[in-house]
């Protein structure tokens, strides 16, 4: 049994800052929403590069990715609700089938998709390995109860 997962709830928590975060994005898209708050950058490059600087910005884009980035880290390093010795063995395998995955994905991207789009696929990237783990335990874990059960 794997010793630096979290216990059950933070995957619940972790759909829930999800959701938090993905209908925020919408609503601040949809709805012109605005943030306006002062910053510290380590480095800020927009009209000229500045280091250790402090300025205001919109800082819904941040609040919206801290929690579907901390929402995807809590439901990947949580336990499942009944934890069996066969999950780690599914863990190891979903690593790797993520992994695979989410280098398809960037390859795609880095060969079919430029300028600004491919901006918004690099921050896709940041959350799609999580994604990708997720969907593929949830899959192995799914046909691991279906051969239990036969």
């Amino acid at each position: 049994m794997t010793p630096y997962l979290l216990p059950f709830r933070f995957k619940l928590i972790g759909a829930l800052m999800v959701a938090l975060g993905l209908l925020l994005a919408v609503a601040a898209d949809l709805l012109h929403l605005r943030l306006e708050l002062p910053v510290l950058a380590v480095i800020s490059t927009y009209m000229q590069t500045r280091w250790f600087v402090v300025f205001s910005t919109n800082v819904l884009d941040e609040i919206e990715m801290l929690l579907v980035i901390s929402g995807v880290f809590f439901m990947v390093f949580s336990r499942q609700r009944r934890e069996l010795p066969e999950y780690d063995a599914i863990r190891n395998k979903s690593l790797a089938l993520a992994f695979i995955l989410n280098n398809i994905f960037l390859l795609f991207s880095v060969l079919f998709i430029y300028g600004s789009s491919f901006f918004m696929m690099l921050i896709l990237n940041i959350i799609s390995m999580g994604v990708f783990y997720i969907a593929c335990f949830q899959f192995l874990k799914r046909k691991l109860k279906k051969s239990l059960t036969d």
